[in-house]
């Protein structure tokens, strides 16, 4: 893990872990990597904006783009 050197108020030095970055978001139907959702672990993750944290779309963050225009066309063809 990256250490960092930190300065508290008092002048005293001390060292930091650093969490390391989560891995990548994978799609739920194929395992492909996700574009759009970012790296960051849960606590910096929520300090995001709802636009942020996933693309704007249907299933985004789940489903890859392929996965999802399959699953609009079955649903397509069951109506």
């Amino acid at each position: 893990m990256p250490r960092v050197k930190k300065r508290a108020p008092s002048g005293r030095i001390s060292i930091v872990k650093r969490r390391k970055k989560p891995s990548f978001a994978r799609c739920a139907n194929c395992g492909k990597r996700l574009h759009g959702v970012p790296r960051l672990i849960p606590i910096r993750m929520r300090k995001h904006s709802k636009t942020k944290k996933r693309p704007q779309r249907p299933y985004g963050g789940y489903l890859c783009n392929d996965c999802m225009k399959e699953l609009f066309k079955e649903k397509a063809r069951k109506i």
